[in-house]
Formats: C-alpha cells, structure tokens, sequence
C-alpha cells in the first residue's frame, strides 16, 4: 500500500518528492523515460517507476498500491498524459492534484516578446525571420518547424541527448551542426554564450514558467538582442503550487539551505579565495551583478541570474526555493564583504526576512583598498579610506571627503567611474589642495590594470569603470582643535560671538565625532561654523530667523567650506522638531523664547549638552530661572569677563569687553567641588 504517487516530468515532480523523501513519506513516483529516473534516485521512502504508462496501467497501478492521492507534476504541455492520469484517478475515486506552475513571467505587451496559441502559428511566423532559429520548444513540434525548406535549414534545435529525441531531430531533415543535445537546466549564462556562439536572430519558447528555464531564456535573448516567440499553453489550468502540494501533504516541514555571502575579490579569478571558489563549485545558484558572474563563470556549473539587490533577491529565492529546496546559493559581491560593500544591508535584509531553514554565512575577499596598496606599495594602516562610490547624489560628502583629505597625509577613496576622478580633482583644487598627490586605478588585477599618478593641480587621468585613488596630502592639517579669528568671517552689521568665548563655548559643548547640534540664534554663523570645522563628521543647524543674517550664514559657510552647517530659517523652536535628534546645543539667542526652547531640546533628548550664552541682565534672569526647573540635571553657571590688549601710542592698554554669562546644561564634564 502506497498513499501517495507522483507523475513526474519537471523540477516541480522532483521537489515534491525529495521533500516528502526528507518527510519520511513513502511515496512512488512515475517518470517516462530513463533520463527522469537519471535525475531521481531511489530512497528508503521514494519508489520510481520510469516507463510510460498507459491510462489502463495507470488504473491497474492506483489499485494494486491502494492509492489515495495523486500529484500530476508532468510538463504542462503534456496534455494527453495529464488527461489519462485524471481519467484514471476519477475511475479509482483517488484524489487528483494537478501542480501548476507560474506562467507568463512577462507582459504579452512586452515588444521583444511575440505570443502564439499554438506550434502552427508559430511556424508560420518563423518564415518572415531572417537570421538563425534557436528551438528549445523539445523534438516533438520538430517536423511541424522544419516543413518549410528555407527555415530548416535555418533552424538550430537544443533538445535532451537521448535516440528519441535525436531520432526525431534526423526524421525532420536536421544535421548534426543543428542539433544541441544536453540536459538542462540552462542558466542565463549558458543561454547567452549559445545565442552568441550560433548568432541567433530569434528564440523559441514554450511558456514553461519560471521553474521551466523561461526567465533564464527571455533575459539572456534581450540581451543579445534576439527576437523572442512564445508559444502559449496549450489549455488553461487549475490546481495547486509545489507550495501548497508540501504544506498540504507533507505538513510543516523545514528543509534547511545556504546562502553564502561572497566577496569576489578585485576582479581577477586568480584573487579569489578558496573559500569563496569552494562556496561556488558546490553551489546550485549563483547571484550577483552581471560583471562579478562573468568573472565566476568558470568556477562554477551552477544556474546564474543577475540579481544583486534585496528587493529582486529576495523574490526570486522566495519562488526558486519551492522547487530547490535544501539548496546551496552564492551572493556576490565585489571586493572584500565588510568593506563597503553591498553586503551589509544585504545581510540586514536577508535576516529580516528571517526564512525557516536558512543557513547564512559571509565569506571574505581581498578588498581592491588591499590589493591597490600592494600595487602601489604605500600602506592603508595608518591611511583614511573613504568610498565617493553611489555617493554622487549626496551634496555633503565633497565636503566631508576634502576635509578628511585636508586633516590626514594618506587617503584612499572608491570611485564610482572616471568622471571622479575629474570631480576629485575640481574638489581639491576648489580647497587649496592641488599640491596632493594622486594616485589612480583601474581594471586593478586584470590584464588591462591602469595605475597612473600626478598631481591634483594637473589632474586628468579619465579611467573607465570603477576605480580607486590613493590621495598623498604633503602639509596635513593636524589641529587638534580649531579656533577661527573673528576677522575670518564676513560680519557686516550683525551681532557675533567673539573669539574667546566662541572658542570656550565650544569646548565646554565637549563634542564628539558625528555629534548633531544645533545652533540657535545663529546671528553671522560664527559658532556653527567653528564646531563644523572641528570634525567632518559634526553635523551642524544653524537655526537663525533673519534674512539678513541667514544671507550672512551662507556666505561664511562658503567663504570657509562649512560644507557640513545647514541653515534653517526659522525661529526656534518652530521647525526644530522636523530635524535630527540633537546631541548639543548653543543657544546665542533665543527671542524670549528660552523656557520653549530648552523644553523641547530636553523632549526629543534628555541625554543632550546644551550650551547658552547671555550678555543682558534680562536673560541672565531668564536663564537662572530655566536652570531652576531642571534640578534633576547637571547645571553650571559662569561669567566670563575679557579684556584685550589696545595701543595708546607707546602703552598697551587693557580694554574690557561686556561680560558674558554662560550656563551648561545636561550630562558631560562635572567639576571635583563637585
């Protein structure tokens, strides 16, 4: 007595069994030819039997084995079959299943695609083609294709390497340079290099779904330009999905599979680790932009598909692991995994989406910063690596990149492609660094690898593609701290924080790198712009409410590449609440507003250091009574009095300046009386 018997004919057949094989559930499965068994072996709970079998048979099989379920997983263009096994099914009260698979993967309104309801319209349409006919609709239609003279001898038909199938091939006219006979699958890959090697003008295909190699073809033809005829499913079907068959049948099972993370290297196959060339030789499917398959080609006989984002990886393993359970993927990636790579958010992606079974490993490559170092012999270890790469959108990071350039003698940065190079170049020169030293490959670890050097004042090396630049800066910015003069900013008749307290001010904000701060009455922007200068990674508002001023902001933002200060014309707290969560805040000026604005600083932080500055008596009151409120917090309270040196003909004087009032507020440094 067997339960369960499976009719198939297709990877669907094959998946169903080797899960209910997994499951423990005994099971027969029928296959028509030697080359369905070939790819089906036997197990302790799977029976094959590969012969056709008649539609009597088929009943004599159902009662012999007490059959209660039947899976018709045949081709499903197998019309003629699927009617017997139903037939037989219906006659021995068994319950029949018929598994269908995804069909039309693309739009019939599609121009590179033309559809046909059947083999004679096709045919037909094949004698206006001119050019070579590649058929990978099997040998059964074969003679219906070859009737006219003029096409078969145009004709190039791939078809399974069996007698019947070459038998059929001989009887419609075709000689042997016409024939490809292999077995499948056929990954994009492959399909390519045979359209190329034929120089095929059009395609023919059956709508055979995805499971059936269909993507793989129709991908592979509009890339070499070819035409694509497809010829429909013969009938419309209804049933179930390989899914729904497993949840239905074989219960909650969980197959586990791998998915390795690969970084390919610098390019060339001899830079590939053996762990990534191991990963590949026993993989079932290979992901992976276009370019880093090509470089893989000949390290692995796994399918390829050019899928290199979460969003088109993820559905694609969705489908594929229905029929592919247990499977062994590779994901590639360029250069070295963890160094910025797309494999981060890869990753994030792939454990969000949490699929049972899955095994998930990353494996490393040599990076190109490693192997461009090696090249050029200058050491990354104490360099700057900063990636330009995908950034070209991002209006702040040509700031941030000149600064890092300017504080540091050794900097590398990934460039997108040789257009970069010209941008790095304008940036350098545009910040007074034309004095660097740059550095620039391309193609690295392949034959055709360009390295070239010059300096950044002369700079017009035009690489193709992705390529690097080591940045040599001769006279590096080493200031520990930043103290801008106050004749260095544009002021005209705008109030200003003066040199001595700005530069107290900003100590005692105590910033780190990527600190977010705001400065609030920014006035000419001389705090925000002596923070942002402080690190490139300081993020600054400056928060100012008049058109004067604010005009004033940008001037001197510009005037001294405070790339990394956004002005917001506003008055605080209006439109604060819109920004990124601050880590500090100065405050310079505050419109009576203060109790307001401090309320909602400590809302969207209360961890935040706030710096405020006061010179009249009324907003020291102000202040002081602010300060009260927050008797939970670290609060400080100082006056600081400066007085600056003055000629009066051959003495120096001593000249006061107003005092100032300063009080910190939040976490940070606490005094030892303390």
């Amino acid at each position: 007595m067997t339960k369960y018997i499976i009719f198939a004919g297709t990877t669907e057949g094959k998946t169903i069994s080797d899960v209910f094989e997994h499951a423990g559930i005994a099971h027969i499965v029928c296959v028509a030819t030697h080359v369905g068994r070939e790819v089906m072996a036997s197990g302790k709970h799977r029976r094959i039997i590969s012969r056709r079998l008649k539609a009597c048979e088929m009943e004599d099989l159902f009662v012999k084995e007490q059959v209660q379920v039947v899976l018709d997983a045949t081709h499903p263009y197998a019309c003629e079959v699927t009617k017997n096994i139903r037939e037989a099914s219906e006659k021995c009260g068994c319950d029949y299943q018929r598994i269908v698979r995804e069909s039309k993967l693309h739009d019939e309104a599609d121009e590179d695609l033309v559809y046909f309801e059947t083999v004679q319209e096709c045919a037909k349409a094949m004698k206006q083609v001119e050019g070579k006919i590649l058929l990978t609709t099997g040998s059964k239609d074969l003679h219906i294709f070859a009737e006219d003279e003029a096409v078969r001898s145009r004709l190039i038909a791939r078809v399974l390497p069996v007698e019947e199938s070459l038998q059929l091939c001989e009887n419609a006219g075709l000689s042997g340079r016409q024939i490809i006979a292999m077995f499948g699958p056929f990954s994009y890959e492959m399909n390519h290099a045979m359209l190329q090697q034929y120089d095929i003008a059009c395609l023919v295909t059956k709508d055979s779904g995805r499971n059936g190699g269909f993507e793989e073809k129709v991908m592979a033809a509009k890339e070499c330009g070819c035409k694509v005829f497809v010829i429909g499913r013969p009938m419309k079907e209804t049933g179930i999905s390989v899914g729904e068959a497993i949840r239905t049948y074989a219960g909650d099972v969980t197959i586990p599979f791998h998915i390795s993370l690969c970084g390919l290297g610098p390019g060339d196959v001899q830079m590939m680790t053996c762990a990534c060339k191991t990963a590949l030789k026993n993989a079932d499917l290979v992901l992976g932009a276009k370019r880093l398959l090509d470089d893989a080609a000949g390290c692995t006989e796994a399918m390829m598909m050019p899928y290199y984002l979460a969003k088109d990886i993820i559905p694609y393993l969705e489908s594929y692991l229905l029929h592919h359970p247990g499977a062994n993927i590779v994901i590639l990636l360029s250069g070295d995994s963890g160094f910025y790579s797309g494999c981060t958010k890869l990753y994030k992606e792939l454990i969000k989406w949490d699929c049972c079974g899955m095994n998930l490993e990353l494996l490393p490559g040599i990076s190109s910063i490693s192997y461009f170092a090696a090249q050029i012999a200058k050491p990354y270890s104490c360099a700057q690596l900063e990636s330009w790469h995908g950034k070209a959108d991002d209006p702040d990071y040509p700031g941030h990149l000149a600064a890092v350039i300017a504080r540091h003698a050794d900097t590398y940065v990934l460039l997108s492609a040789g257009e970069d190079v010209a941008r790095l170049g304008a940036l350098l020169n545009g910040y007074g660094l034309g004095d660097c030293e740059v550095t620039v490959g391309s193609r690295l670890s392949y034959p055709d690898q360009s390295v070239e050097t010059c300096l950044a004042k002369n700079l017009e090396i035009s690489p193709s593609g992705l390529c690097l630049a080591y940045v040599h800066n001769p006279s590096p910015k080493q200031n520990l701290s930043i103290c801008l003069a106050d004749d260095a900013f544009i002021r005209d008749k705008v109030p200003m924080t003066k040199a001595d307290i700005r530069h107290l001010c900003v100590a005692r904000l105590e910033l780190q790198e990527h600190s977010v701060v705001y400065d609030i009455g920014a006035g000419t922007g001389s705090v925000a712009i002596e923070i942002a200068k402080q690190h490139e990674s300081i993020r600054v508002f400056a928060v100012e409410q008049k058109p004067e001023a604010v005009e004033l902001i940008q001037k001197n933002a510009a005037l001294l590449h405070a790339e990394n200060v956004t002005i917001v014309e506003a008055q605080a707290p209006d439109r604060l609440e819109n920004l990124p969560v601050p880590t500090h805040a100065f405050i310079g000026g505050s419109a009576g507003r203060l109790r307001e604005i401090i309320d909602l600083l400590l809302k969207r932080n209360p961890d935040i250091r706030i710096v405020i500055t006061a010179v009249t008596i009324e907003t020291v009151s102000e202040m002081t009574e602010v300060l009260k409120r927050y008797k939970d917090k670290e609060a400080e309270l100082i006056q600081v009095s400066v007085s600056k040196n003055m000629q009066a003909g051959q003495y120096t004087l001593m000249q006061a300046q107003n005092p100032i009032y300063i009080a910190i507020l939040g976490p940070g440094r606490q005094e030892e009386s303390k």
